[in-house]
């Protein structure tokens, strides 16, 4: 695992890989809601959050009818910026979007208590990096995307 966030300023989309039903029409950009499992069942958002305070929608874009792969973007002032995971020699490996002018902001998922929890890519499968949202205690949060019955 250590060799994964070895080099500095590497950086790795963040995708999802899900296979769930949805009704949209292979032409359609099918946009999904992406959010956080908690243990209880309840889901919680997942945002960007900017350094002055603004908090922008996470969303998984669905393109062509292919659910199994999804381009995953902030959306911040009309705009779609990507989200990546930055190599780091840090335990879990950071997730964060970064804007056209090379600020970063961070991704975390928002309670209902006001707390942010960090979303990490905390282990690797071959090629694919797990996302997680890590709980005050140290649990793991799963990161979804959820459909959301509206094209763009």
């Amino acid at each position: 695992m250590q060799m994964l966030f070895r080099r500095a300023f590497l950086a790795v989309e963040l995708v999802l890989l899900i296979s769930l039903a949805s009704n949209a029409v292979a032409d359609d950009l099918t946009i999904w809601h992406v959010k956080a499992v908690h243990p209880e069942g309840f889901l919680l958002n997942v945002k960007a959050l900017d350094q002055s305070g603004g908090i922008h929608d996470v969303k998984a874009f669905e393109e062509d009818g292919n659910r199994h792969l999804m381009d995953v973007k902030a959306l911040m002032g009309g705009k779609r910026i990507p989200v990546k995971i930055l190599v780091s020699d840090d335990a879990y490996a950071p997730v964060k979007a970064i804007a056209d002018d090379g600020t970063i902001l961070d991704i975390k998922v928002l309670t209902p208590e006001g707390k942010k929890l960090d979303v990490k890519g905390v282990r690797r499968s071959g090629s694919i990096i797990h996302i997680k949202a890590i709980a005050p205690d140290g649990r793991f949060y799963g990161i979804k995307a959820i459909w959301a019955s509206f094209t763009m």
